[in-house]
């Protein structure tokens, strides 16, 4: 796309010189000359647009994958809160009987 618009800009260029070149150039030419700037400006908007969009949605998959990996995250932490909470239960219950043997 940006090589076809520099393509195109020198086209335009040599296009414009030819009409520089003429006295009096054609109503045909000038609309021509007219559309082919016209579409020029067009294309490099809309290659600004694809820039810019292209930078969003690296963002978001970025922000996906943050998200991703943060679920995963919790995921193993609460795992391992579950394991720890049934530890302190079994180790309180020994602690209790060990109580109840000594009284």
């Amino acid at each position: 796309p940006a090589s076809a618009a520099r393509a195109e800009a020198v086209g335009l260029r040599r296009r414009l010189s030819e009409l520089a070149g003429d006295k009096a150039p054609q109503l045909t030419d000038l609309v021509a000359s007219a559309l082919h700037e016209e579409r020029n400006a067009y294309e490099q908007q809309s290659l600004k647009a694809l820039r810019v969009l292209e930078a969003k949605d690296a963002v978001l998959f970025s922000r996906e994958r943050e998200v991703a990996e943060a679920r995963a995250d919790i995921g193993a932490a609460q795992t391992t809160l579950t394991a720890t909470r049934r530890e302190l239960d079994l180790t309180e219950g020994k602690l209790i009987a060990s109580l109840d043997e000594t009284s």
